[in-house]
């Protein structure tokens, strides 16, 4: 009895390991088509970066000198709203043109209603409302779709920040 016991312990142990392995090989798979390289220097691409994002309605934060764009977006849905961080980087090839790498992430979170109630004996009186929200799940974007287009939107501002 006491083996079966021992062998039953080991085997959980095992698979509990082997879990917590995929887990943390996960954080270095590739993200498919989430870069592109541009034949334009570091600064006509940033221009365009910042003209894309902000004609589609992102909150952009960005430094001179500083190779990382950062951008959020909050869209709503009645009481589901969706957060989209972005992190781009910009990498100078020299001749050889500009690198532009983007990292996204999105959050989920609902809001939900509530009434306050004051109970007088047995019977309930409602007298206020208040709304909490809550993140329903984190995930970094893996969508090629979904880069696809920001890069095609970018290089359509490119040809207008190049010809100037």
């Amino acid at each position: 009895m006491n083996g079966r016991i021992r062998v039953l312990v080991i085997m959980s142990l095992v698979l509990v390991l082997s879990a917590c392995g995929s887990l943390r090989q996960q954080a270095f798979k590739d993200t498919d088509g989430n870069a592109v390289v541009l034949v334009n220097n570091e600064t006509e691409v940033r221009q365009a970066l910042l003209m894309t994002l902000a004609a589609k309605g992102y909150l952009v934060e960005s430094k001179e000198g500083v190779n990382v764009v950062k951008a959020n977006k909050v869209i709503g849905d009645g009481g589901k709203f969706s957060k989209i961080a972005m992190d781009c980087f910009l990498f100078d090839l020299g001749t050889g043109g500009t690198k532009l790498q983007v990292n996204a992430t999105e959050e989920i979170s609902e809001t939900s209603s509530h009434v306050k109630v004051f109970w007088l004996i047995l019977i309930p009186i409602p007298y206020g409302s208040y709304n909490t929200t809550a993140v329903v799940s984190t995930e970094t974007i893996n969508d090629k779709v979904f880069y696809a287009s920001f890069f095609k939107e970018v290089q359509k501002n490119l040809t207008s920040v190049a010809s100037k």
